[in-house]
């Protein structure tokens, strides 16, 4: 069994600047996606036992 980090996913906007006459109008032009892990390390500790 895999087991996943938490993560959350933020999104990020690329804008054009368009000036119209006097106007600058800013349009999206891109998207992106980022996923962010909330613990991107997590150590483990592994305890073997000889008897």
């Amino acid at each position: 069994m895999i087991e996943e980090t938490p993560y959350f996913l933020t999104l990020e906007t690329e804008f054009k600047t368009v000036k119209q006459g006097e106007v600058e109008v800013k349009i999206p032009e891109k998207i992106n996606a980022r996923q962010v892990s909330l613990f991107p390390i997590l150590p483990s500790i592994t305890w073997n036992f000889n008897f």
